[in-house]
Protein backbone atom coordinates (compact mmCIF):
# COMPACT_ATOMS: atom_id res chain seq x y z
CA UNK A 1 0.00 0.00 0.00
CA UNK A 2 0.96 3.07 -0.88
CA UNK A 3 0.57 6.00 1.20
CA UNK A 4 -0.54 9.77 -0.10
CA UNK A 5 0.49 12.52 1.55
CA UNK A 6 -2.38 14.15 1.31
CA UNK A 7 -1.90 17.05 3.90
CA UNK A 8 0.84 18.29 2.37
CA UNK A 9 -0.73 18.26 -1.61
CA UNK A 10 -2.97 20.73 -0.25
CA UNK A 11 -0.57 23.13 1.99
CA UNK A 12 1.42 23.09 -1.39
CA UNK A 13 -1.60 23.51 -3.50
CA UNK A 14 -2.93 26.75 -1.18
CA UNK A 15 -0.12 28.70 -0.69
CA UNK A 16 -0.06 29.21 -4.41
CA UNK A 17 -3.58 30.95 -3.35
CA UNK A 18 -2.13 33.42 -0.85
CA UNK A 19 -2.76 30.91 2.15
CA UNK A 20 0.13 30.02 4.42
CA UNK A 21 0.51 27.16 6.66
CA UNK A 22 1.06 27.36 10.25
CA UNK A 23 1.16 24.31 11.78
CA UNK A 24 0.22 20.38 11.32
CA UNK A 25 -1.11 18.35 14.12
CA UNK A 26 -0.31 14.65 13.96
CA UNK A 27 -2.39 12.54 16.11
CA UNK A 28 -1.84 8.74 16.08
CA UNK A 29 -5.39 6.70 15.72
CA UNK A 30 -4.74 3.82 18.57
CA UNK A 31 -8.44 2.46 17.89
CA UNK A 32 -11.00 2.78 15.27
CA UNK A 33 -12.29 0.57 14.11
CA UNK A 34 -16.21 0.78 12.05
CA UNK A 35 -16.46 -2.85 10.96
CA UNK A 36 -13.81 -5.72 11.64
CA UNK A 37 -12.17 -7.06 7.54
CA UNK A 38 -8.50 -8.84 7.31
CA UNK A 39 -8.84 -8.02 3.98
CA UNK A 40 -10.19 -4.53 2.25
CA UNK A 41 -13.31 -5.34 0.95
CA UNK A 42 -12.11 -2.33 -2.13
CA UNK A 43 -8.88 -3.49 -2.94
CA UNK A 44 -8.50 -6.96 -2.39
CA UNK A 45 -5.29 -6.40 -0.40
CA UNK A 46 -4.96 -7.22 3.19
CA UNK A 47 -6.04 -4.65 5.41
CA UNK A 48 -3.98 -1.52 7.04
CA UNK A 49 -5.91 0.93 8.92
CA UNK A 50 -4.77 4.48 9.02
CA UNK A 51 -2.36 5.07 11.66
CA UNK A 52 -2.37 8.96 11.97
CA UNK A 53 -4.29 11.55 10.91
CA UNK A 54 -3.21 15.41 10.10
CA UNK A 55 -5.09 18.37 11.09
CA UNK A 56 -3.52 21.21 8.86
CA UNK A 57 -4.12 24.76 10.05
CA UNK A 58 -3.75 27.27 7.34
CA UNK A 59 -3.94 31.42 7.45
CA UNK A 60 -4.86 33.11 4.42
CA UNK A 61 -2.40 36.25 4.28
CA UNK A 62 -3.75 39.20 4.28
Amino acid sequence: TISVPIDEIIIEHLQKFGWKHEVTFIDTIVSRVMFESNINPASGEKNSRIKTEHLVVLKRNE
